[in-house]
């Protein structure tokens, strides 16, 4: 694969890896909005001599980086660098990739493929946590002039960016009927309420910072109850809103089957 150079956005969360020899070790995982397609892997870094060392930078799962000291955690950074999946790595500090192990084998002596990545820059952004062109969605997407706000669903559904949840989600609340109604000549659109819903539930799907379990759960959602997903998506937020809120969406849970339709004012 050939080396690709940009910037990329990222949030912090908390993961263990496990070291070379198999020993569990906590770091700071930085999941990469948009990027480098690269091969799987999940580690951490070490010196040619086999040492740890810090901080620590390394691909996880296609675009993910590995971070540490843990004071990053909940952080929003911008990532500059290079990254390629094509040759062993050699960063800044000259250390070397290696992929993580849960159950170490020693008598295998397994060795993994390295992946090559050199990081320029790492900037803690402002906690708004929304880009500038997110900013002008979001602003577009409360907009009451006709195709404008729907214009603007259709770009957020594509958003993998976990942080624009709590902006998003203030519209669940919204007391409104929840069928779609004439916002032009000739064609329809659902009240912001229902389109906030899908917007989540599409940001659930779409960003690796969820749990499978939860991803799974929001697929299994349909636009084709309006009513139903609503609600859906109110009780899955405020059941989860403090994790939301402290930046850890890896802790998230699906609602139980039981779950699907309670009032979430009652909760």
């Amino acid at each position: 694969m050939p080396s690709q150079s940009g910037t990329w956005d990222g949030v912090c969360r908390e993961e263990t890896l496990y070291t070379f020899d198999g020993k569990p070790q906590k770091v700071a995982l930085l999941s990469l909005e948009a990027g480098p397609t690269a091969e799987k892997a999940k580690g951490t870094l070490r010196s040619p001599k086999g040492q740890m060392i810090a901080p620590a930078v390394v691909l996880v799962d296609k675009r993910q980086c590995i971070l540490k000291p843990e004071s990053l955690i909940g952080k929003r950074l911008r990532v500059e660098g290079n990254i390629n999946s094509a040759t062993p790595v050699h960063c800044e500090t000259g250390s070397e990739l290696v992929r993580s192990q849960p159950q170490f084998d020693a008598e295998k002596s397994w060795r993994p493929p390295v992946i090559e990545t050199s990081l320029n820059k790492i900037k803690i952004l402002d906690s708004d946590t929304a880009t500038d062109d997110e900013k002008r969605l979001l602003q577009q997407y409360n907009s009451k002039q006709p195709g404008q706000a729907g214009r603007a669903f259709r770009k957020l559904m594509q958003s993998n960016n976990p942080l624009l949840l709590e902006m998003i989600a203030r519209h669940l609340f919204i007391e409104e009927e929840a069928d779609p109604y004439l916002a032009g000549e000739d064609f329809l659109e659902y009240p912001i309420s229902v389109r906030s819903a899908e917007v989540i539930r599409s940001i659930i799907c779409n960003s690796k910072e969820f749990p499978k379990s939860v991803q799974t759960w929001a697929s299994q959602r349909s636009l084709n109850e309006p009513d139903l997903l609503r609600n859906q998506m109110k009780t899955w937020y405020l059941e989860n809103s403090h994790r939301i809120q402290r930046r850890e969406f890896h802790k998230t849970t699906a609602l139980s089957n039981n779950g699907f339709n309670r009032n979430p004012l009652e909760l």
